[in-house]
């Protein structure tokens, strides 16, 4: 071990699929020649092409080699040997294979480091007799490549246990499989949640249910709550993931109580970044979803829809009408009701008949299961039997109500635990048999609550008025006052949580968050109603979300990446606390809570809300303090620009400017900043007044004055990059690139990762290309590409499209090629609103660059007709695009002159989205 090889290596792991199966089928005496066989056969390839092995554990390999070459080599040779060998004609091995080239790092004889677990990852993706490379042994091996040996790009996956998704690569050569599954990843594909309980029996609902997706494309699982019909979608759809090659999404609406964000909770869910409607269209919403999703073939699940009934029916309509290749599974306690829906009642768990003496069913294996997560060494045996085929009995089978039932082991015996039960459903016998297994429910549920602690009961109702779940600190600013100390809410939790009453995971910022199934939430806020206490910590949860934002800096809130995502992460109870804020008809609130999140809404592209929001607090104006009716018109301000209405913009930003008469107030300031931008933008537009262009640079003068003298720097940069958004609307580019390079530089004096950096740094390398400096402009885009800080920025891909021409310009051709298709890809999967129309500008560049003036005159027709962009008063996304617009124009008209033109404009103008995108890249590279 101690002649390991340090440096720049290239990992191997290698594993054999299905070896459990493979085990169980030829015993161990067969199974362990099998696994020698393999062994001889990779150890020859590998050895042959100088790999060294590492480590071997199980049916796996670690091997080593200084060149990627021959790892690539080595894979190659290892899987054509394992193909031609002779196995039994059911024991054919094959082996998953992953490379990576990284740091190598040793410590005490062993490779240690991020390198060797992301080249594990990488090889856990694949499947048997499939080589998956990652993107840095890609690009070692590509000038390579002979003998028919190819990469197939598979785009980017998110790996268990790595940050950023990851960019991978497989492995064709002549003689070996090509068509794989999708990679088994955590990527975009999917956002089905981890099952953190093991799941119990339902074979033939499972079988019922996938067989009911191939005949029909929507089929709702109905029933009570707590039947399990959560679960048995969630297990389908993992089950199901093969099948869709543009991924299974998970849609929980069970936070959602406004009918208008169904349609945004599943773009959300589906990973797409869709923004807002200008005006808050609903149905200009659902077409730009429809439009997205209807190339794709994928499985919705959306769950929890019965609160929701008709805005669900309406969206899965229009979904089932509109993308033909999309398939859904809902779950609802009732029918949708819309034509091609298949309905599917979800029972109990098989329970034991009375007289089946020693019959083990579904629903007794489940309360075994659950009971041995708190009791390790209980069984089902001749004393257990019984009581727990009665108390599955008494449960009617209904899976949630064994999960509360069974933790009891823990305290109680089986026997006792039947006892009990009994007791409390002779209360409520009698009655139909649908009405007794609401009240079987019922009586569940408020059996668990009986026997919770007093301090346990205060706590369990009161994290009802949660959405979407909580953190511990959360529970301890809403729930502690005199009966509860705040010291015991940990306690108290792992308390309901052992009870199976809520739920403990890990969000995406790795905190602990608790949760509530609805089923239970709902009754809890029933309890909560009862004790007389709903209105006080329903406020008591506005207020602490409340001082949460305000506990961070305003720069930070309005600018920090971090603290936008730590918004996303409680948008659920934000949004309820907003709700909060408007029942309770306290405009104030609203217009605090809108300004704290103002960095949220920018980033997100999610104008809708906040305008809704403040629309409703600026109605009630004279209740606001002068503070905040400067801030609330300034934010209006800013979003309607965004949202493409400068005349809207400039009447509230003008509001508050006036308002603040002079104060040193810094939403005053970017008042005066985004009016520059206004004022810019109309007088772009032909025919406009002259007078806007001088309004424009004064307004932009004051505030770049303004944010010097009085504020810190992320404001600085941003009434800078104002003044170059300014300066590209009237067309001064060398004007532009002083301030995108001045705000660059005021980013520097910034302690939090912000986004100001990433428009700064972008817009300084377009405007650079613009002006022919080539070097300036090629250095300034591999400068933005490089930042690791802006790699978990959403809205990246517009920024990037926007130095690709820097990249081809400055001789990085391939690189610029690689980028076109990789945020070409990302802007049709994600569904940015105007992103299209950003992309199909630049691709007419990169075209032109080319020496293809016919195909940059087509895409720049259509980048001014398609994706919303005919639709809008400003019919460029960004100042950035009128600028390369304007700037290529002339050029495309010159070199194919007038008639050409002409007609290369009309065909463009009549290209679908669909059309124009693949158009732009059918022909990519030289």
């Amino acid at each position: 071990m101690s002649s390991l090889p340090q440096g720049t290596v290239t990992f191997l792991f290698s594993d054999i699929e299905g070896s459990t199966r493979l085990a169980k089928l030829f015993g161990d005496r067969q199974w362990a020649e099998l696994l020698d066989e393999h062994r001889a056969l990779l150890r020859v390839a590998f050895a042959a092409h100088a790999g060294m092995e590492v480590d071997t554990q199980g049916d796996g390999f670690f091997v080593v080699f200084m060149r990627a070459t021959d790892a690539l080599a080595a894979a190659v040779a290892g899987q054509r040997a394992l193909l031609a060998h002779d196995w039994p004609d059911d024991g054919i091995v094959r082996v998953r294979i992953g490379l990576h080239t990284g740091e190598a790092v040793l410590r005490d004889s062993h490779y240690i480091g991020q390198e060797v677990h992301r080249a594990s990852r990488i090889c856990d993706a694949g499947h048997g007799g499939q080589t998956v490379l990652s993107q840095a042994a890609a690009e070692l091996v590509r000038t390579s490549l002979s003998g028919g040996v190819a990469l197939k790009d598979l785009g980017e996956h998110q790996l268990n246990g790595l940050g950023r998704p990851q960019r991978l690569f497989q492995l064709s050569a002549p003689g070996l499989a090509a068509d794989f599954p999708r990679l088994r990843s955590l990527d975009a594909a999917t956002n089905l949640p981890v099952e953190r309980t093991s799941f119990v029996g339902r074979e033939q609902e499972i079988a019922d249910v996938r067989a009911e997706l191939d005949e029909h494309r929507l089929v709702t699982l109905t029933g009570i709550g707590g039947a399990g019909k959560t679960r048995l979608a969630l297990r389908v759809g993992a089950l199901e993931l093969g099948n869709f090659p543009d991924g299974v999404f998970f849609v929980d609406l069970a936070p959602v109580t406004d009918l208008d964000l169904v349609a945004q909770t599943v773009a959300a869910a589906c990973g797409l970044s869709l923004g807002d409607s200008p005006g808050g269209d609903t149905r200009a919403f659902v077409d730009r979803l429809t439009m997205t999703l209807a190339p794709r073939r994928c499985l919705l699940l959306i769950d929890n829809c019965e609160h929701l009934l008709s805005a669900v029916a309406e969206l899965v309509d229009q979904l089932m009408a509109r993308c033909p290749r999309v398939e859904l599974l809902a779950t609802s306690r009732e029918a949708l009701g819309i034509e091609g829906e298949q309905m599917m009642q979800v029972p109990s768990l098989a329970v034991p008949d009375e007289f089946a003496s020693g019959l083990v069913t579904d629903a007794m294996r489940l309360f075994a299961d659950r009971a041995r997560a708190v009791q390790s060494s209980f069984q089902l045996d001749a004393h257990t039997l019984a009581p727990v085929a009665e108390i599955c009995r008494r449960l009617d089978g209904i899976p949630l109500a064994i999960e509360f039932a069974a933790p009891r082991i823990a305290h109680l015996s089986v026997q006792q635990i039947a006892e009990r039960l009994e007791g409390r459903l002779r209360l409520l016998n009698g009655g139909r048999r649908r009405i007794r297994r609401q009240q079987t429910m019922s009586a569940s549920l408020e059996w668990s609550h009986d026997l919770l602690a007093e301090e346990e009961r205060i706590v369990f109702r009161r994290i009802a008025v949660f959405a979407g779940g909580f953190t511990l600190e959360s529970a301890e600013a809403v729930c502690v006052d005199e009966g509860i100390a705040s010291h015991a809410v940990l306690d108290l939790l792992g308390s309901l949580a052992d009870k199976s009453l809520i739920t403990v995971g890990q969000g995406k910022r790795g905190a602990t968050r608790y949760g509530l199934l609805e089923t239970v939430r709902l009754y809890a806020l029933e309890k909560l109603e009862a004790a007389g206490e709903t209105r006080t910590f329903r406020s008591r949860h506005r207020d602490h979300y409340l001082a949460w934002l305000e506990a961070m800096p305003l720069d930070s809130l309005v600018f920090g990446s971090e603290s936008a995502d730590a918004m996303g992460c409680e948008i659920d109870n934000l949004r309820v606390a907003a709700k909060r804020c408007v029942d309770e008809d306290r405009p104030d609130l609203v217009a605090r809570l809108v300004k704290l999140m103002t960095g949220f809404w920018i980033m997100g592209n999610s104008y809708r809300a906040p305008k809704d929001l403040l629309d409703w607090a600026l109605c009630r104006e004279d209740r606001l303090s002068i503070e905040d009716r400067v801030s609330s018109h300034a934010i209006l301000g800013w979003l309607l620009l965004s949202l493409g209405d400068p005349s809207r913009a400039l009447s509230h930003t003008t509001r508050a400017i006036d308002l603040a008469n002079g104060r040193v107030e810094p939403f005053a300031m970017t008042a005066m900043a985004f009016r520059a931008v206004g004022y810019a933008g109309l007088a772009s537009m032909p025919g406009s007044d002259p007078s806007l262009r001088a309004e424009a640079r004064h307004d932009a003068e004051r505030a770049v004055a303004s944010a010097r003298k009085d504020f810190p720097s992320a404001w600085q940069a941003c009434a800078e990059t104002a003044f170059a958004y300014v300066e590209l609307h009237l067309g001064d580019i060398e004007a532009a690139a002083y301030w995108f390079a001045s705000s660059a530089k005021s980013c520097r004096g910034v302690a939090f990762k912000g986004w100001q950096i990433a428009n700064a740094m972008s817009g300084l390398a377009a405007s650079l290309h613009l002006l022919g400096q080539t070097e300036e402009a090629l250095e300034a885009s591999l400068s933005f590409l490089a930042r690791q800080d802006l790699n978990d920025l959403p809205w990246l891909d517009s920024l990037v499209i926007e130095v690709i021409p820097a990249l081809f310009a400055g001789g990085q051709q391939r690189r610029a090629d690689h980028e076109l298709l990789r945020r070409a890809t990302a802007i049709r999967r994600n569904g940015v609103d105007l992103a299209p129309s950003s992309f199909l500008i630049v691709a007419a560049v990169i075209e032109f660059l080319r020496g293809r003036p016919e195909r940059a005159g087509r895409l720049l027709g259509a980048g001014r007709s398609v994706g919303g962009a005919a639709k809008q008063v400003l019919q460029f996304p960004t100042p950035i695009c009128l600028a390369y617009y304007m700037r290529y124009l002339p050029l495309v008209r010159a070199a194919l002159g007038p008639d050409a033109a002409r007609r290369a404009r009309d065909e463009g103008r009549a290209m679908t989205l669909d059309e124009a995108f693949n158009f732009a890249l059918e022909e990519q590279g030289p």
